[in-house]
């Protein structure tokens, strides 16, 4: 009997991400990356992962697994597949070994609110208006650059939701108010306490045009192999959905569009010059999304292989990233 590793159900895809992840919580790793200057939420996560160490792994531990099952549970029940597979589930896991435990507790919620927005994106994607899910999506995001400043180019997603999920004016505004609410309560915040109302956008401008931390393009090589792979089974997934693209359904259409363009944002996060490993451990998403899709239509014995290849591979990535990190600082 020939075992599928493209059409694996939900047991062997969770289990094949606890391993990635616990793996990964277990490796060495130096000192979490600070981005200069701190916006005031990741200054806390920062603080908390200094005093408590051990508590800020389990959290990023159970974050990382809720954000995988969260992409999970998009493709089964959205059918994004030419069959039900729970893979995305595992490959979630092996992008997301690139970059984390380095990328930290502010890493791991940065992906969540992420994962958490793009869940209620596709939520919404339905008959008749879904202001719920579509204010809870805008919220995540809008938390998002709160987190982690260099992600604001994330907010671009918002837009290409509304066209790609068919949704209305009405629905639009929504999504904006709850886009904007985290942003206006944090500058409400700074001028209750004192700080100039415009504070957070200051630190984002500063954050933009002046950089002293490491950026991703002062790693070694290597370390950058695995995202590399990464990116051309991306690319190549999204070739095979255009070039089939009516063949499938019309909500996998939207979503798998969505997860294109979500693709190309996280790359451009991670080519800015204030991008940490946060940023590449964001392309976890898209790629949990998307390259399930060219998987699935490969012979079982060239997806076991190239899936083999990439646990292998993940599995080795968290002592290799905590290798080249320790020795470039």
């Amino acid at each position: 009997m020939n075992f599928d590793i493209a059409r694996q159900p939900i047991i062997p895809a969770f289990v094949t991400l606890l391993l990635v992840a616990g793996v990964a919580s277990v490796a060495p790793t130096a000192a979490p990356e600070a981005v200069a200057p701190l916006s005031q939420l990741d200054g806390w996560l920062l603080d908390f992962e200094q005093n408590a160490p051990v508590w800020s792994r389990v959290m990023s531990f159970v974050l990382l697994l809720w954000a995988g099952l969260l992409m999970g549970r998009i493709t089964v029940r959205y059918g994004l597949y030419a069959t039900n597979s729970c893979v995305a589930i595992p490959l979630f896991g092996i992008a997301a070994a690139c970059a984390w435990p380095a990328a930290g507790l502010v890493g791991a919620v940065t992906l969540l609110l992420l994962a958490l927005s793009t869940h209620n994106f596709c939520r919404s994607f339905r008959n008749g208006y879904a202001f719920d899910n579509i204010f809870r999506a805008g919220l995540y995001l809008g938390l998002v650059p709160l987190v982690y400043l260099p992600a604001a180019p994330l907010m671009l997603l918002l837009p290409a939701a509304v066209v790609l999920l068919k949704r209305t004016l009405r629905e639009l505004t929504v999504t904006l108010a709850g886009m904007l609410l985290p942003l206006l309560t944090a500058c409400y915040l700074n001028w209750a306490t004192g700080a100039p109302f415009d504070a957070p956008l200051q630190q984002a401008v500063e954050l933009f045009t002046h950089n002293d931390g490491m950026h991703l393009w002062n790693l070694p090589w290597p370390a950058l192999l695995l995202p590399g792979a990464l990116l051309l089974l991306d690319i190549a997934s999204l070739a095979a959905y255009l070039n089939s693209v009516y063949s499938v359904g019309f909500k996998a259409r939207g979503i798998l569009a969505l997860a294109g363009c979500m693709l190309l944002l996280t790359v451009a996060v991670a080519l800015l010059p204030c991008a940490t490993s946060v940023a590449l451990l964001l392309c976890a998403l898209p790629t949990a999304l998307l390259a399930p899709f060219l998987l699935v239509r490969m012979h079982y014995a060239l997806s076991l292989a190239l899936y083999t290849l990439l646990l292998v591979w993940a599995l080795a990535a968290p002592y290799l990233w905590a290798q080249l990190t320790a020795a470039l600082r």
